[in-house]
């Protein structure tokens, strides 16, 4: 055994209670760093579940804001959403547009609109169900209905595979009046039109 050796040995016997608490300094700093670095890991491994779950890898929101904090647009959203589609590395871009909606009478809720691209947009999966076929309506072979909540359902029409209008409901807490957003698609999913109405109850 060398000098150096022995001499670090003594030095730590000599002074039983200040090697104790040296081993159990390092020993706590080690556990702390590592849990760290574990709960680092975690929430990356999490946060990149959630992204693929939804669709996306990258959001792009307005400066200083996070996704649908407020009602900031973009500018020139169609030629940013046209270059970054041009890009090959690129497999798809989603743009949706978020606003909040205050509809008539002082009872009524607020309502959260979210405008998508149905054909490539990753916010929402739908887990299970199928589209009920309609007959009578040329325009339409089938529709899809989703409760969102007891007092608002959205409804989903298609033809032949492809959607076509999609209608969100709200009804009044004292069941009174009825909210309807139309939202029309043409054939590359894109909203070519929006219609707001509202239905009374008659006394």
């Amino acid at each position: 055994m060398s000098m150096r050796t022995t001499l670090a040995l003594a030095t730590l016997r000599r002074h039983p209670a200040r090697t104790m608490l040296a081993v159990l300094g390092i020993a706590v700093a080690a556990a702390l760093l590592l849990d760290m670095v574990m709960l680092a890991t975690g929430m990356s491994e999490s946060f990149r579940s959630l992204l693929l779950t939804r669709g996306y890898q990258l959001r792009v929101s307005p400066k200083g804001t996070l996704p649908f904090d407020s009602e900031a647009t973009i500018d020139g959203a169609t030629a940013i959403v046209q270059a970054l589609r041009a890009n090959p590395d690129i497999k798809a871009v989603s743009p949706s547009l978020g606003t909040t909606l205050a509809l008539p009478g002082q009872t009524f809720p607020s309502v959260f609109t979210l405008g998508l691209e149905s054909d490539v947009q990753g916010d929402y999966v739908l887990e299970a169900g199928r589209d009920m076929p309609v007959t009578g309506n040329a325009n339409q072979t089938h529709a899809a209905v989703r409760t969102v909540s007891p007092l608002i359902n959205e409804i989903v029409n298609s033809s032949h595979g492809r959607v076509t209008q999609r209608l969100t409901n709200v009804l009044s807490p004292d069941h009174s009046t009825l909210a309807v957003i139309y939202l029309r698609e043409d054939v590359a999913g894109k909203t070519t039109g929006v219609t707001f109405a509202t239905y009374v109850r008659m006394p």
